[in-house]
């Protein structure tokens, strides 16, 4: 749930080699039985999937204290890896938070416009600027999972979502308008994998 261009304490370029996806660092929190079956389904998927153009921070933390996900350090629930197509969007949503494109502050500025007053949660966001950056970033989610299981089963997962059901309904609804919106502001997934980041501060939701 970071911005993509802000780059907080503790986050550091990691030069190492390029790994597959599949041997990404999936680390517990607490080492309970749920989270490690957790990382069992995690990898499970990451094992079917080439993912190495998402890898954009290369470690995973498995908490199951925490409520929903969050991207640095990538952290997700146990609760969000409940069925394998959950578990990948859920994790390509927390690694394109890392992305760091100029144009995220023109696509924020865009949907500010289109929607001056957005829901709150559980529809949208916390607040509206969140709103606002998440537009994009699930937009990019869309097309990614449409990329990799195919857009009818990625509409089909995206509707079954809670959490930002208002952004994933106006995504599907007009697909073209959001390829366009993304387009129109250069943010897109590399088209090589590239060398992941790793964050090493704090989880920064718990200074909040």
């Amino acid at each position: 749930m970071t911005r993509p261009g802000v780059v907080p304490d503790g986050y550091e370029h990691d030069p190492g080699p390029l790994a597959p996806a599949a041997d990404v660092d999936i680390r517990t929190a607490h080492g309970t039985e749920a989270e490690l079956a957790a990382v069992t389904a995690l990898r499970a998927v990451l094992d079917e999937h080439d993912l190495r153009r998402w890898m954009l921070t290369d470690v995973v933390i498995i908490d199951e204290s925490v409520v929903g996900g969050f991207s640095h350090p990538l952290t997700l629930t146990p609760r969000l890896i409940r069925r394998p197509a959950l578990a990948l969007t859920t994790f390509l949503h927390e690694q394109l938070h890392w992305l760091e494109d100029l144009g995220a502050e023109h696509a924020m500025a865009d949907a500010r416009r289109r929607w001056p007053d957005p829901p709150g949660p559980l529809d949208g966001c916390n607040s509206a600027e969140s709103t606002w950056l998440h537009m994009s970033v699930c937009a990019l989610e869309y097309r990614s999972l449409a990329e990799i299981l195919g857009p009818q089963a990625a509409a089909e997962e995206l509707a079954q979502h809670r959490v930002y059901s208002w952004l994933y309904s106006q995504i599907l609804a007009d697909p073209g308008w959001y390829t366009d919106y993304l387009d129109r502001h250069g943010l897109r997934v590399p088209s090589r994998p590239p060398v992941p980041h790793r964050y090493f501060g704090d989880a920064w939701w718990s200074q909040i």
